[in-house]
């Protein structure tokens, strides 16, 4: 259920913008994550936000070639996909009523995600630093909760 305005979703995204993306990596399945930003306290695998790809399908493009999908060969992917490492967030555009998401970086680089139809399973969440989430999905869904994920930003 829709918890927040879509004003919160917005800045939520825009707060991101400029952002450097690293230690982008997959993780079970299709799960893709990346950081952005810069880690606020020592030792964290976490950067100021942590972008999860979680229950939808995913492609990396950069404007003249697919680069990377969710689902290539995993041998090849984990790889393939780190090309996001580096790249600054310049923009965020999501879809209605889908909330499949295009993620902008610099160089032309970028991440496609397709929500995938499911009334139980979120599709992508945004962790951000003041210990909220933005949650996209299930179905049409989205939330701004506190996350239960402590070591998230």
């Amino acid at each position: 259920m829709e918890s927040e305005s879509w004003d919160e979703v917005v800045a939520s995204l825009t707060a991101a913008y400029g952002l450097q993306a690293w230690g982008t990596r997959l993780g079970h399945g299709s799960f893709l994550t990346v950081e952005l930003g810069e880690s606020e306290a020592t030792g964290r695998a976490y950067g100021r936000y942590h972008l999860w790809i979680y229950m939808a399908g995913w492609r990396i493009e950069d404007g003249m070639t697919m680069l990377a999908a969710s689902e290539d060969d995993r041998d090849e992917l984990a790889g393939k996909v780190t090309v996001l490492d580096g790249r600054k967030l310049t923009s965020v555009t999501v879809e209605h009523p889908s909330l499949s998401a295009r993620f902008e970086f610099e160089g032309g680089l970028v991440l496609i995600t397709f929500s995938l139809y499911s009334t139980d399973e979120d599709h992508w969440m945004l962790f951000r630093p003041d210990g909220n989430v933005l949650t996209m999905g299930p179905g049409s869904s989205w939330s701004v909760e506190p996350s239960d994920h402590p070591n998230v930003p």
